[in-house]
C-alpha cells in the first residue's frame, strides 16, 4: 500500500509543479526538457547502468522511441493545461484515458468488454468533455484553445498507454522494467535535447537557471511516479485491473483537493458532474 500511496503523491506533484512554473514564469519547454534528462539519469541510477548502443538493436526499442515522442509532447500540453484549466480538470483528462487500453486490450488481447465495463467506458468519455467545458473563455487565442487541451491528454496518454501495455506483453520478457523506464525517458530526453538546441541557437530564447532547477524539481518526482507504481504491481496482492483504476482515483481525488485548498480553483456544476463521472467510471472499469 506504501508504493501505491507514494506513485499518487509523486503523481499529484507533477501538476503542483506545473503551477509553480506558471507562478515563477519558468519556461514550459525547457523545463519540461530537462525534467526527461533528470528522469533518465535517475532511471539509470537506480537501475545500476549507463546507455549502451546495443539497445538500439533491441525489439523495444522503436516502441520506447515512439512513446518517449508522445510522453515529451503530451507533457507540454499537461502544462498548459494544469495552467489554464486546473488541477483536477487536468487530472481526469490524464487518468480517464485508461478507457483506451482497456478497449485496445479487447482487440489486442482477447479481454472481455462486459456491459459493466462499456458503461464506465461511457462515463469516462462523457467524464472528459464534462470536466473539459468552461463556464468563460477569454477571447485571447491562447484560451481559447484551452477546452482542447484535456482532450489531447486523454487522447495521447490513452495511446501511451496502450504501448507501454503492448511493449510489456510482447518485447520485455526478461528485461529490467527499471532500464526500460530509463531508456523511455531517455529518448525524449534525447527529441528534447535537439527541440532545445533548435530553441537556443536558432530562435534565440535564453535559457536561465530557473528552468533547469524547475526541470530537475520535475524530473524527480516523475520518475519515482513510474517506479513505485511498478513496484506497487510487484508487491501489491492486488490485480493489475483493480491497481490501476485505485491509483488513478487517488490522482483525480487529491488533484481536486490540492486545487481547490492550495489554488482556490474553482468548478462549474457540469465540471463537478464531469468529476463525479469519472470517478464512477473508474469504479466500474475496476469491479468489471
Amino acid at each position: 500500500m506504501i508504493y501505491l500511496l507514494l506513485s499518487i503523491f509523486f503523481s499529484t506533484s507533477l501538476l503542483v509543479i506545473f503551477k509553480f512554473f506558471e507562478k515563477y514564469r519558468v519556461n514550459n519547454l525547457y523545463g519540461i526538457i530537462f525534467n526527461y534528462l533528470t528522469a533518465a539519469s535517475t532511471g539509470f541510477l537506480f537501475a545500476g547502468s549507463t546507455p549502451s548502443v546495443n539497445a538500439l538493436q533491441s525489439a523495444w526499442f522503436p516502441f520506447a522511441l515512439i512513446t518517449g515522442t508522445i510522453f515529451i509532447s503530451l507533457f507540454f500540453v499537461i502544462a498548459l493545461s494544469s495552467q489554464q484549466n486546473g488541477l483536477a480538470i487536468t487530472s481526469v483528462s490524464n487518468k480517464m484515458s485508461l478507457v483506451i487500453p482497456v478497449i485496445a486490450a479487447a482487440f489486442l488481447y482477447g479481454d472481455d468488454l462486459n456491459a459493466l465495463l462499456i458503461i464506465g467506458i461511457v462515463l469516462a468519455i462523457a467524464g472528459v468533455l464534462f470536466t473539459a467545458l468552461k463556464k468563460n473563455t477569454t477571447q485571447t487565442s491562447k484560451s481559447s484553445f484551452a477546452w482542447l487541451f484535456p482532450v489531447v491528454i486523454f487522447l495521447g496518454s490513452g495511446t501511451s498507454d496502450t504501448l507501454l501495455k503492448y511493449t510489456e506483453q510482447k518485447h520485455l520478457q526478461g528485461v529490467s522494467q527499471s532500464l526500460f523506464s530509463a531508456y523511455l525517458f531517455g529518448t525524449a530526453a534525447f527529441i528534447g535535447l535537439f527541440i532545445f538546441l533548435y530553441q537556443l541557437f536558432i530562435r534565440k530564447n535564453p535559457l536561465q537557471s530557473k528552468d533547469i532547477l524547475g526541470g530537475i524539481c520535475l524530473g524527480v518526482p516523475n520518475y519515482f511516479s513510474i517506479h513505485f507504481l511498478l513496484l506497487a504491481f510487484q508487491e501489491s496482492s492486488w490485480d493489475s485491473s483493480v491497481l490501476i483504476p485505485v491509483n488513478n482515483i487517488g490522482i483525480v481525488v487529491a488533484s481536486a483537493a490540492v486545487g481547490l485548498v492550495f489554488y482556490r480553483e474553482r468548478y462549474s456544476l457540469l465540471n463537478w458532474m464531469g468529476l463525479c463521472m469519472s470517478i464512477a467510471a473508474i469504479l466500474l472499469i475496476a469491479v468489471s
